[in-house]
Parts: structure tokens; C-alpha cells; sequence
């Protein structure tokens, strides 16, 4: 009866720990999946202790063990006490041999919070990230720093993971940096007969007029697919200037990757605007306003949505009043602005400077004014 009890307990223990799988998001992969690694999260870390969440023991923070490079982000998902709201933990790791340190602080308004750390900040001139460990520091000191408000409950890390860094061909942007806040999202895997919102609001995305890609040649989607879903379908949804649009792409037969571009002039409205308000991926699945002929079967990955910029071929400078600006008077102003062509251009930054300031001075915004005859 004993040894049944026994044999009893050691399969509870094996199912428990079959189950306590890491909950990553879609796009992510576990750290430890890098080199076939046993899984270590989720895994409590109790107060005032630290724990070394990947690397050796010793001399990892010379290590060059994984290598991060193609990865964007670096995930560190934590569960707490409300307890421990507004105080700090810290994350220390290596980075091309040297260490490097993370101080976070709880959220107050909630008990999760996931630390999202950008790989490329810690490349090296060959733009590589080579990590040797990570160490998860709960309220525990160390002699290379110290807290303000550290944190004093146990700590569940629950999970360790990576994104992919999304590979862009020159004269491109990704879609997410237009607003400098939205987190890039591809590359992303879709699975078959499903479809997935890559950018703007989940209600009234079709409606709404929030980014502009009027300044943009088109918008590039690239895709890697089956080879089961050659020559079959694909479609995107996309709200230009109000109003909903739809692309139908046909995966290439030859080939397991495809990169459509859209051309943007195509859906300016007579101003030229093109203001965009989300963008649906369709991976075969159904939607009311349009159908498929021959729709895909198997997953696809979207590589990236980018935009195409269009480059200055000239710049002029011009005066709001010519006639003034000829003979501009002594302490009089005028403004200057830089006409850009095509107009459309998108870079239309400018720096603007006075060759001799005892002359005359210009401000930021291409305010002239004279100082002398």
C-alpha cells in the first residue's frame, strides 16, 4: 500500500510540473527554448533573495552563451503582493561581457507587470548582443547598486522570453514607430483560417483616422508561408480616410516567401491624405465582405508591415513675405520655411541657423530677425 502511495505521489508531482508551463505570449518564445534548456519559469523567488534565471554559476558576466542578436525584446513577466505596488526588484545581466542593470518598479495599480528590455540598446559596434546570465534580484542587496523602496513579499517570475527582431529593408519604417508608443507586434505567426488585428483600436478601427501614412509610398506586408499554401490566398483589411479596403493576395508557387506592397496613392483621398485607421491580417478565414477563391490552410508569418519613405529630391527655402525679406528691416522678422520636393516627402525635419548671428538670428521654427544694416 505504501509503494502504491508512493508511486501515486511521484506521478501528482510529475503532472504538476507537466502543467506549470509558462504562459507566453503569441510572437514570444521562452529563453530557454534558445538551447533546448529545461524551462525554469514560473518559479518564485522569495523576499530579499535573488535568483540566477539563466547562465552558469559562475563567470557569467564574462559569458558570451546566447546569443541575442536577432531578438528585439527581452520579457521578464512578474506576479506580486499588492503589497510590494510602487516598490523595486532589479533584473542584472550580461551583455557582450559586460553587466549591465535593470531597476524596476512595481506598478501600483495592479499585482503583474511584464519588463520589456530592448536588445539592440545593449549591442555592440557589430550590432550583436551576446548574454552570459540573468539574475532576478527581489529586494536583496548587491554591492554594484542599492534600492529606494525595495521590494519585501516573494515574487513569482513567470516567465523569461524573447521576441524576434523584426529585419526591415532600407528606406523602410515599421508601422509601430509612427507613433512612438505602439509596440511592434511582427513578426507574428497567424494561424490557419484565422485572422489577427495588427495595428489600431479593437472597436471603431474603421472609422478612425489615427496614423498617417500620407507622406509613404506604400505599405509592405512580408509573409513566409507553407509550402502548402503556395498559390493560395490571402487577404488584408485596412480603413483608409474612413472608409474600409481590402487587398486580396495570391501566394506566390514558387517560393515560400512573399512580400506584397501596396501602393498608397491608390487610396489618397484629393488632398493626398491617407490616413489609416487599422489593419486586419486575414489567414484564410471568412469575413461577410468578402470571400476566397483558393484561401490558405496553413499558418503564415508575417514578417513585418512597413511603410516605404519617400525621399527628398530637392529643397528650397522660401520667405511668407518675399518682399519684406529682401530688405528686411533692422529688428523686423520674418519666417522662413523649407518647401520639400515632392511634397510628400517624408523626412521634412529641418535645423535652422544663422550664418552670422551679428546680422541677423533665426529661431527653431525659421523666425528671421535682423540685427544689423
Amino acid at each position: 500500500m505504501k509503494k502504491i502511495a508512493t508511486i501515486f505521489a511521484v506521478i501528482m508531482l510529475s503532472t504538476a510540473t507537466l502543467f506549470a508551463q509558462p504562459e507566453i505570449p503569441s510572437g514570444y518564445e521562452s529563453i530557454y527554448s534558445l538551447k533546448s534548456e529545461e524551462e525554469v519559469a514560473p518559479l518564485t523567488i522569495d523576499a530579499q533573495s535573488s535568483y540566477q534565471l539563466l547562465g552558469p554559476a559562475q563567470g557569467w558576466g564574462e559569458s558570451l552563451e546566447y546569443n541575442l542578436t536577432d531578438y528585439q525584446t527581452l520579457a521578464i513577466k512578474l506576479t506580486y503582493d499588492s503589497l510590494d505596488a510602487g516598490k523595486e526588484v532589479a533584473v542584472r545581466f550580461s551583455a557582450n561581457g559586460s553587466a549591465k542593470l535593470i531597476k524596476i518598479l512595481l506598478p501600483e495599480d495592479d499585482t503583474t507587470h511584464v519588463e520589456k528590455i530592448n536588445l539592440p540598446d545593449y549591442a555592440n559596434e557589430e550590432d550583436s548582443v551576446f548574454v552570459g546570465g540573468i539574475v532576478f534580484y527581489n529586494g536583496a542587496t548587491h554591492w554594484s547598486f542599492s534600492y529606494d523602496n525595495p521590494s519585501t513579499q516573494a515574487i513569482s517570475v513567470d516567465y523569461v522570453a524573447v521576441k524576434e527582431r523584426i529585419k526591415l529593408p532600407d528606406g523602410y519604417v515599421s508601422i509601430y514607430s509612427l507613433k512612438g508608443d505602439d509596440e511592434e507586434i511582427a513578426p507574428f505567426t497567424v494561424a490557419p483560417v484565422t485572422s489577427y488585428q495588427f495595428l489600431g483600436p479593437v472597436q471603431g478601427w474603421g472609422e478612425s483616422l489615427e496614423y498617417d501614412f500620407s507622406n509613404y509610398e506604400s505599405l509592405a506586408v512580408k509573409m513566409t508561408y507553407d509550402a502548402e499554401n503556395a498559390g493560395k490566398e490571402v487577404a488584408v483589411r485596412f480603413s483608409v480616410n474612413g472608409a474600409a479596403q481590402r487587398v486580396m493576395i495570391t501566394l506566390p508557387e514558387e517560393g515560400t516567401t512573399h512580400t506584397e506592397e501596396i501602393n498608397l496613392a491608390d487610396f489618397a483621398d484629393e488632398e493626398g491624405n491617407v490616413l489609416v485607421g487599422g489593419i486586419v491580417f486575414y489567414n484564410g478565414a471568412a469575413h461577410w465582405s468578402f470571400s476566397f477563391t483558393n484561401p490558405v490552410t496553413q499558418a503564415t508569418k508575417v514578417e513585418y508591415f512597413a511603410l516605404k519613405t519617400v525621399p527628398a529630391e530637392s529643397l528650397s527655402i522660401e520667405a511668407e513675405d518675399e518682399s519684406l525679406a529682401q530688405a528686411l528691416p533692422f529688428t523686423v522678422s520674418t519666417k522662413m520655411k523649407a518647401v520639400f520636393t515632392p511634397s510628400n516627402t517624408t523626412n521634412q525635419k529641418v535645423s535652422w541657423s544663422s550664418g552670422d548671428e551679428s546680422m541677423a538670428t533665426v529661431d527653431e521654427n525659421g523666425v528671421v530677425t535682423a540685427k544689423s544694416v
